[in-house]
């Protein structure tokens, strides 16, 4: 394998890393995409606390698919997808 595409597996492989971080997270609480933050099982500072996780991972997600991104090539011959 080259290294291009180890590299690019290596992006993808650390996608699916946090997509199913972030999946975890969402099933801690059903409440978390609520904006009331109203939640009588977990209560509200355990809620925001699973928010800021969330909102934690979500950045990293997007950082990590843009440089995906930016490192795939999007040209139709050269693209491998």
């Amino acid at each position: 394998m080259s290294n291009l595409a180890e590299t690019e597996q290596q992006q993808l492989l650390q996608i699916a890393e946090i997509a199913t971080r972030r999946q975890v997270v969402m099933e801690k609480c059903r409440c978390i995409e609520k904006s009331d933050f109203k939640c009588t099982m977990h209560g509200v500072e355990r809620l925001r606390y699973y928010r800021r996780e969330l909102d934690q991972i979500e950045r990293e997600l997007e950082t990590a698919v843009k440089k995906w991104d930016a490192f795939t090539p999007h040209h139709p011959k050269t693209a491998m997808f």
